[in-house]
């Protein structure tokens, strides 16, 4: 294994340092940058909820959301008809209440199978079944 397994979204989120209670995660952004340690059970489903954006990516009505065990992270993502999927990333302190971010970010329809692939790789590595 990697000394420090990772895959990004874009070039905007990375997630890295799998273990099997946290990963990190860092939101690169033009004007700020987040970073903060997740808390997990057996990776909560990511790479089931990135396997179904990329098989479903010619279309879906309602939008699919995601969470972390504890919301530190989260995702809404929603069909774009110009293919693809626009994903809200939403970023928050696990106290809820001091601090959190919002950020907006495309997935064209080429990237999600990587995407895809590498998030079911990395939750793997986080105990999440085969």
């Amino acid at each position: 294994m990697d000394a420090d397994p990772q895959f990004t979204i874009s070039s905007a989120l990375t997630f890295s340092a799998p273990t099997r209670e946290t990963y990190h995660v860092t939101l690169k952004a033009p004007v700020f940058t987040v970073a903060l340690d997740v808390w997990h059970i057996g990776g909560d489903f990511l790479g089931e909820f990135f396997a179904g954006l990329a098989r479903d990516w010619r279309g879906f009505e309602e939008r699919r959301d995601w969470h972390s065990l504890e919301h530190q992270l989260a995702f809404e993502a929603t069909f774009v008809k110009t293919g693809g999927v626009g994903l809200r990333i939403l970023l928050r302190d696990s106290s809820y209440d001091a601090w959190q971010i919002r950020y907006d970010l495309g997935v064209e329809s080429g990237a999600l199978d990587r995407v895809a692939r590498d998030a079911t790789v990395f939750a793997h590595l986080l105990g999440a079944a085969p």
